[in-house]
Protein backbone atom coordinates (compact mmCIF):
# COMPACT_ATOMS: atom_id res chain seq x y z
CA UNK A 1 0.00 0.00 0.00
CA UNK A 2 2.82 2.41 0.92
CA UNK A 3 4.52 1.74 -2.39
CA UNK A 4 1.27 2.55 -4.24
CA UNK A 5 0.87 5.87 -2.39
CA UNK A 6 4.46 6.84 -3.14
CA UNK A 7 3.93 6.04 -6.81
CA UNK A 8 0.74 8.11 -6.85
CA UNK A 9 2.48 11.10 -5.25
CA UNK A 10 5.34 10.82 -7.74
CA UNK A 11 2.84 10.80 -10.62
CA UNK A 12 1.08 13.91 -9.25
CA UNK A 13 4.40 15.74 -8.91
CA UNK A 14 5.29 14.86 -12.49
CA UNK A 15 1.95 16.14 -13.82
CA UNK A 16 2.38 19.45 -11.94
CA UNK A 17 5.93 19.80 -13.27
CA UNK A 18 4.73 19.27 -16.85
CA UNK A 19 1.96 21.91 -16.45
CA UNK A 20 4.36 24.50 -15.09
CA UNK A 21 6.85 23.74 -17.86
CA UNK A 22 4.22 24.17 -20.58
CA UNK A 23 3.07 27.50 -19.14
CA UNK A 24 6.66 28.67 -18.84
CA UNK A 25 7.36 27.86 -22.48
CA UNK A 26 4.20 29.65 -23.58
CA UNK A 27 5.14 32.69 -21.50
CA UNK A 28 1.77 32.70 -19.78
CA UNK A 29 0.50 32.73 -16.23
CA UNK A 30 -2.78 30.89 -15.54
CA UNK A 31 -5.75 33.26 -15.60
CA UNK A 32 -3.88 36.15 -17.24
CA UNK A 33 -3.81 37.42 -20.84
CA UNK A 34 -0.73 36.47 -22.86
CA UNK A 35 0.17 39.93 -24.19
CA UNK A 36 3.62 41.30 -23.41
CA UNK A 37 4.04 44.34 -21.09
CA UNK A 38 3.85 47.59 -22.99
CA UNK A 39 1.57 46.29 -25.74
CA UNK A 40 -1.47 48.33 -26.71
CA UNK A 41 -4.97 48.04 -25.34
CA UNK A 42 -7.44 48.05 -28.25
CA UNK A 43 -11.05 49.22 -28.06
CA UNK A 44 -13.84 50.23 -30.45
CA UNK A 45 -15.64 53.55 -30.02
CA UNK A 46 -19.28 53.09 -29.00
CA UNK A 47 -21.57 55.46 -30.86
CA UNK A 48 -20.87 58.30 -33.28
CA UNK A 49 -18.83 61.17 -31.85
CA UNK A 50 -19.64 64.79 -32.79
CA UNK A 51 -17.82 67.53 -30.89
CA UNK A 52 -20.69 69.99 -31.45
CA UNK A 53 -23.05 67.77 -29.44
CA UNK A 54 -20.77 67.22 -26.44
CA UNK A 55 -19.16 69.45 -23.85
CA UNK A 56 -16.47 69.37 -21.16
CA UNK A 57 -17.38 66.85 -18.47
CA UNK A 58 -19.21 64.48 -20.82
CA UNK A 59 -17.85 61.00 -21.40
CA UNK A 60 -17.45 58.58 -24.27
CA UNK A 61 -17.05 54.81 -24.17
CA UNK A 62 -14.96 52.31 -26.12
CA UNK A 63 -15.34 48.52 -25.87
CA UNK A 64 -12.13 46.54 -25.32
CA UNK A 65 -11.54 43.99 -28.10
CA UNK A 66 -8.51 42.06 -26.80
CA UNK A 67 -7.63 40.85 -23.30
CA UNK A 68 -4.86 43.05 -21.86
CA UNK A 69 -2.63 42.92 -18.80
CA UNK A 70 0.16 45.11 -17.44
CA UNK A 71 1.59 45.91 -14.00
CA UNK A 72 -0.99 43.84 -12.15
CA UNK A 73 -4.00 45.24 -14.03
CA UNK A 74 -6.05 42.83 -16.16
CA UNK A 75 -8.64 44.24 -18.58
CA UNK A 76 -10.83 41.63 -20.23
CA UNK A 77 -12.31 41.89 -23.72
CA UNK A 78 -15.81 43.38 -23.65
CA UNK A 79 -15.22 45.83 -20.81
CA UNK A 80 -15.38 49.59 -21.38
CA UNK A 81 -12.65 52.20 -21.48
CA UNK A 82 -14.07 55.59 -20.52
CA UNK A 83 -12.93 58.94 -21.85
CA UNK A 84 -13.84 62.20 -20.11
CA UNK A 85 -13.86 65.36 -22.20
CA UNK A 86 -11.60 67.90 -20.49
CA UNK A 87 -11.93 70.67 -23.06
CA UNK A 88 -13.62 71.18 -26.42
CA UNK A 89 -12.81 73.99 -28.86
CA UNK A 90 -14.46 74.62 -32.23
CA UNK A 91 -12.80 76.35 -35.16
CA UNK A 92 -13.27 80.09 -35.50
CA UNK A 93 -11.92 83.10 -37.38
CA UNK A 94 -8.80 83.01 -35.21
CA UNK A 95 -8.50 79.25 -34.66
CA UNK A 96 -8.43 77.11 -37.80
CA UNK A 97 -8.86 73.76 -36.03
CA UNK A 98 -11.47 72.09 -33.84
CA UNK A 99 -9.95 70.35 -30.85
CA UNK A 100 -11.09 67.97 -28.09
CA UNK A 101 -8.97 66.96 -25.08
CA UNK A 102 -9.63 63.66 -23.27
CA UNK A 103 -8.53 61.73 -20.21
CA UNK A 104 -9.10 57.99 -20.42
CA UNK A 105 -9.27 55.29 -17.76
CA UNK A 106 -9.56 51.50 -18.06
CA UNK A 107 -11.17 49.21 -15.44
CA UNK A 108 -8.99 46.44 -14.01
CA UNK A 109 -10.56 43.10 -13.10
CA UNK A 110 -9.84 43.76 -9.40
CA UNK A 111 -12.08 46.85 -9.38
CA UNK A 112 -9.32 49.45 -9.68
CA UNK A 113 -8.84 51.74 -12.67
CA UNK A 114 -5.68 52.85 -14.48
CA UNK A 115 -5.10 56.01 -16.55
CA UNK A 116 -4.60 55.43 -20.27
CA UNK A 117 -3.14 57.49 -23.11
CA UNK A 118 -4.74 57.33 -26.55
CA UNK A 119 -1.89 56.64 -29.01
CA UNK A 120 -3.62 55.74 -32.30
CA UNK A 121 -6.97 55.94 -34.13
CA UNK A 122 -7.92 53.79 -37.12
CA UNK A 123 -10.92 53.82 -39.47
CA UNK A 124 -14.00 51.99 -38.26
CA UNK A 125 -14.57 49.66 -41.21
CA UNK A 126 -12.50 46.56 -41.92
CA UNK A 127 -11.83 47.42 -45.57
CA UNK A 128 -8.55 49.28 -45.95
CA UNK A 129 -9.54 50.99 -49.20
CA UNK A 130 -12.34 52.97 -47.56
CA UNK A 131 -11.93 56.07 -45.45
CA UNK A 132 -13.89 56.60 -42.26
CA UNK A 133 -15.90 59.36 -43.94
CA UNK A 134 -17.01 56.88 -46.59
CA UNK A 135 -18.26 54.63 -43.81
CA UNK A 136 -19.95 57.55 -42.09
CA UNK A 137 -21.68 58.72 -45.28
CA UNK A 138 -22.93 55.18 -45.93
CA UNK A 139 -24.79 55.06 -42.60
CA UNK A 140 -28.62 55.46 -42.58
CA UNK A 141 -29.56 59.09 -42.01
CA UNK A 142 -31.28 58.32 -38.71
CA UNK A 143 -28.15 56.80 -37.22
CA UNK A 144 -25.76 59.67 -37.94
CA UNK A 145 -24.59 62.02 -35.25
CA UNK A 146 -26.78 60.54 -32.57
CA UNK A 147 -25.09 62.41 -29.75
CA UNK A 148 -26.05 59.42 -27.62
CA UNK A 149 -22.79 59.30 -25.67
CA UNK A 150 -23.50 62.23 -23.36
CA UNK A 151 -22.76 61.50 -19.72
CA UNK A 152 -21.36 58.10 -20.59
CA UNK A 153 -24.45 56.71 -22.36
CA UNK A 154 -23.12 54.96 -25.47
CA UNK A 155 -25.23 54.64 -28.61
CA UNK A 156 -24.46 51.17 -29.93
CA UNK A 157 -25.69 51.74 -33.47
CA UNK A 158 -23.87 49.16 -35.57
CA UNK A 159 -21.91 46.02 -34.72
CA UNK A 160 -18.26 46.59 -33.99
CA UNK A 161 -16.20 45.40 -37.00
CA UNK A 162 -13.22 44.24 -34.98
CA UNK A 163 -13.09 41.19 -32.74
CA UNK A 164 -10.43 39.35 -30.80
CA UNK A 165 -10.31 36.58 -33.41
CA UNK A 166 -7.39 38.14 -35.29
CA UNK A 167 -4.25 39.75 -33.87
CA UNK A 168 -4.42 43.55 -33.45
CA UNK A 169 -2.60 45.70 -36.01
CA UNK A 170 0.78 47.27 -35.31
CA UNK A 171 0.66 51.04 -34.84
CA UNK A 172 3.02 53.92 -34.16
CA UNK A 173 2.49 56.48 -31.42
CA UNK A 174 0.33 59.29 -32.78
CA UNK A 175 -0.82 57.29 -35.81
CA UNK A 176 -4.12 58.15 -37.50
CA UNK A 177 -5.22 55.91 -40.38
CA UNK A 178 -8.19 56.34 -42.72
CA UNK A 179 -9.73 59.33 -40.91
CA UNK A 180 -9.48 62.49 -42.98
CA UNK A 181 -8.11 65.71 -41.50
CA UNK A 182 -7.66 64.19 -38.02
CA UNK A 183 -4.53 64.66 -35.91
CA UNK A 184 -3.74 62.98 -32.58
CA UNK A 185 -1.63 64.61 -29.90
CA UNK A 186 -0.44 61.97 -27.45
CA UNK A 187 -0.17 62.87 -23.75
CA UNK A 188 3.33 63.59 -22.44
CA UNK A 189 4.81 64.53 -19.09
CA UNK A 190 3.67 68.15 -19.45
CA UNK A 191 0.58 67.44 -21.55
CA UNK A 192 -1.67 65.20 -19.45
CA UNK A 193 -4.48 64.92 -22.00
CA UNK A 194 -4.91 63.02 -25.25
CA UNK A 195 -5.87 65.62 -27.87
CA UNK A 196 -7.75 65.04 -31.13
CA UNK A 197 -7.91 67.91 -33.60
CA UNK A 198 -9.28 68.47 -37.10
CA UNK A 199 -9.28 71.18 -39.73
CA UNK A 200 -13.00 70.50 -40.25
CA UNK A 201 -15.58 72.67 -38.53
CA UNK A 202 -16.55 69.80 -36.21
CA UNK A 203 -14.62 66.82 -34.97
CA UNK A 204 -16.49 63.63 -35.87
CA UNK A 205 -15.66 59.96 -35.38
CA UNK A 206 -17.76 57.03 -36.57
CA UNK A 207 -19.10 54.28 -34.34
CA UNK A 208 -16.60 51.43 -34.22
CA UNK A 209 -13.52 53.63 -34.72
CA UNK A 210 -10.58 51.54 -33.49
CA UNK A 211 -8.62 53.17 -30.69
CA UNK A 212 -5.28 52.03 -29.32
CA UNK A 213 -4.19 52.95 -25.77
CA UNK A 214 -1.15 52.50 -23.59
CA UNK A 215 -0.73 52.80 -19.84
CA UNK A 216 -0.23 56.48 -18.96
CA UNK A 217 3.41 57.28 -18.24
CA UNK A 218 2.55 59.87 -15.58
CA UNK A 219 0.12 59.87 -12.68
CA UNK A 220 -3.10 61.82 -12.81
Amino acid sequence: MGKVLRSFRALCCMVCFIEVSVLSVAGQTPGKPSNQPGSELWANLQGNFDSSKLKAGDTISAKVTYDWSIQGCIVWSGTMVTGKIVESKESSATAKTSEVSFRFVAPCSDGNTVPMDLIAALYANSEGDKSQMDTYNAMPAGSKLSGGMRSGVAADLVPSPSTGANPPPTVKVGQVTGIKHLTLGVATGTQQNSVLSTTDKRLRLADGTRLAFRLATTGR
